[in-house]
């Protein structure tokens, strides 16, 4: 199926798919099985794809929800990637981390707030796929919620906090540490603030140092 694919003969790769999809689970891989998937969602116009991908998200079954979440960019767009959020806390782990990494390359409009949410959840590896994800969709306001998580977390948890504290682009992030930095009076908070200054060397955090 994968071969068809690449050679964009999406006839024949339904066609393979169809026959995979219909025989025992146990009668072929499940390599094989997700690309016959695969096929299946890119062969339905894009309401059928976008209501299969939902589906499975939510009923499973779990391999499948792979290649589903591999066509959530081309189905989804910042408007319409609203019914995916709420499924988010109700996936399986691995899946719940890969949706946070797509949800990543959406605008911060549409995807800031699940990501977020996902830092208060029980799951570890979501947690910091979440702070991850932060580094590229975080806002002003999400520099001050790294800079105490930094603060309060440790291991890997407090390094993914620092690393998406000093990747968040923005003039307003320099800005907001800035400000924190002399308005906080949480000793613990600062030293991750001061840290923050150097690691993304604010030029005009280097006076209140000193000072």
């Amino acid at each position: 199926v994968d071969n068809c694919l690449a050679a964009r003969d999406l006839p024949a790769a339904l066609a393979l798919a169809e026959v995979i999809l219909s025989v025992p689970v146990d009668a072929v891989s499940k390599t094989a099985r997700q690309a016959a998937f695969k096929a299946k969602l890119l062969s339905l116009d894009k309401p059928e794809a976008a209501r299969l991908v939902i589906e499975t998200l939510t009923r499973g079954p779990q391999e499948m929800q792979q290649p589903a979440l591999g066509q959530v960019p081309k189905l989804f767009s910042e408007t319409e990637i609203g019914p995916l959020a709420p499924l988010l806390p109700r996936l399986p782990e691995a899946t719940r981390v890969q949706l946070i990494a797509v949800l990543a390359d959406y605008p911060k409009a549409a995807a800031l707030a699940p990501v977020t949410a996902a830092l208060k959840g029980e799951s570890k590896p979501a947690r910091l796929a979440a702070l991850k994800a932060l580094a590229k969709i975080g806002d002003a306001p999400t520099a001050l919620l790294l800079a105490r998580r930094a603060a309060e977390a440790r291991g890997d948890a407090q390094a993914a906090a620092r690393a998406a504290l000093g990747r968040l682009p923005g003039k307003e992030i320099d800005e907001t540490i800035l400000f924190q930095l002399l308005a906080s009076p949480d000793d613990a908070l600062k030293s991750e603030l001061i840290r923050a200054v150097g690691e993304r060397r604010i030029a005009a955090g280097k006076g209140l140092l000193i000072n």
